[in-house]
This record gives C-alpha cells, structure tokens and sequence, in this order.
C-alpha cells in the first residue's frame, strides 16, 4: 500500500480518483513493485515556501526492500513525532529511543516543527513586514493628501457654498456636493490603483503563498481600505463646508 501527496493526484490522476489505484516506482529495470493508493495527504514544500510541491509517495518503512534501502543509506532520515506535551520535553526520550536501538546514531538537529516553519518563513515575513510598513505610511499620506485637496476646494468654493445656504440650500445637500465631488477623485484614484496593482501582480507571486495575486477578496477589502479612508478624509471638510456662514461668505469677496 501507499500514501501519495495531493501535487502526485494532480499530476498522474487528473480528473480521477486515485484511491484504489496501483502505482510503482524505481527503476526501470527493477522488478514492478505495485502497491495500491489508500490515502491522499496535504503537500509538504520540502525545497522552499517559494517552490511548488512535488509529486511523492509514501510507503510504510517495513515495506521497503533491502534494495531500495541501499538508496536511502548515504542520505540523512528524518523523523517527524507528534505528543500530548511540548516537543523539547521529549527530546531525551527521543535520543533515549534512538540509542536503546543503536548507542553509536548520532542524534542531531531536534527541532520543533513550528520553529521550522518560523525559520523557513523568515525572510518573505520581513518583506511582508516592510511592504506592510510602506503601504501603512502610503495610506496616511494619501489620506493627508486628500483631505488637503478637499480642505482647499472647500476654501476656494466659500461663496458659493455660502450662496447655496443663503438661497435655502440644506445642510445636508452642500454636505452630499462635497462628498460627491470628493469621492468622484478618490474613486478615480481608486481605479487607477486596481488596474496598476492587476498589471504589476507578476513581482509578487513569489511572496505569495495559498492566495492568489488577483483574489477576489482581497482585492474587495483593499477597495474597501481605501474607500472608507477616502471618505473620512473627504467626510470632515464637507462638514465644515456645512457651517459657512453665508454672510461672512458673501463678504469674503
């Protein structure tokens, strides 16, 4: 029997059910060694978080032959253990174990698997920390900006804003024209940025992992972000355009 790993179901068996199917491998000018698939197990990146998962097959130790043991010898074997308790408290029964069976193996680099894959994942979570930091301050300075450009319009448009409420316009509708406008540019912008973002997605594919560069969702919650970000920027300006006083705006010129 055999184990084989989702990236091999994908590769050998698209589109059909691998489970109760025969496979071999080796050489061939070996004797055909067929074992029948009994499970399908999650892919494990052995080379890297950046390399895609290769097909591989697992068997049982007891059942590989003297012969194809030979292939294994000259490699290091790992062994992956799992227990009720923290893993550092059962490093001395591990190497108590190895030696019970052999006292002259070396037992060598014990490590929990979470530091693992803490260690492998390093360097892509300080790039992701620092494209993390520079999107946080792109996004205070885009809303410092923008409400900037409101703050000005709205300066600039005193007397007619002014005019609007003296002629009875409410407070609500000057406040709507201002966020209209405001959003009308934030929305553009907004735009612009999806498009740039979907022809530059290729840069970051290799720091991506289990999420597509064109998701959907995160997509929506990135338009989402800087939509409401965009809002409030426009959001206090079109209050304060609200309490224009129409005298004073009517006299300013």
């Amino acid at each position: 029997m055999a184990v084989v790993n989702e990236a091999f179901a994908r590769a050998f068996f698209a589109g059909r059910d691998p489970m109760g199917q025969r496979v071999t491998f080796g050489s061939p000018d070996d004797k055909p060694d067929w074992r029948e698939i009994v499970g399908i197990v999650g892919d494990v990146r052995h080379n890297g978080l950046s390399e895609a998962p290769e097909p591989e097959i697992y068997v049982p130790a007891e059942q590989v032959s003297d012969e194809l043991w030979t292939v294994f010898v000259p490699l290091p074997i790992s062994f992956v253990l799992r227990g009720p308790v923290r893993p550092e408290s059962l490093f001395p029964a591990i190497k108590a174990a190895v030696h019970d069976v052999d006292p002259e193996q070396a037992v060598s680099r014990l490590r929990p698997v979470t530091e693992l894959v803490s260690d492998a994942a390093a360097r892509y979570r300080f790039s992701m920390l620092l494209l993390t930091v520079f999107g946080a301050m792109a996004l205070a300075i885009a809303t410092v900006g923008v409400y900037g450009v409101m703050a000005y319009t709205v300066s600039q448009r005193t007397r007619e804003l002014g005019i609007r409420l003296a002629l009875g316009a409410g407070t609500s509708s000057v406040r709507f024209l201002v966020l209209r406008h405001g959003l009308t540019m934030a929305c553009t912008g907004i735009l612009l940025g999806v498009v740039g973002a979907l022809a530059l997605t290729r840069l970051l594919v290799s720091q991506l992992f289990g999420v597509s560069p064109t998701d959907p969702v995160v997509l929506a919650g990135a338009v989402g972000t800087l939509a409401a970000v965009s809002g409030a920027a426009c959001l206090i300006p079109a209050i304060r355009a609200t309490r224009v006083d129409p005298v004073n705006a009517l006299r300013s010129e």
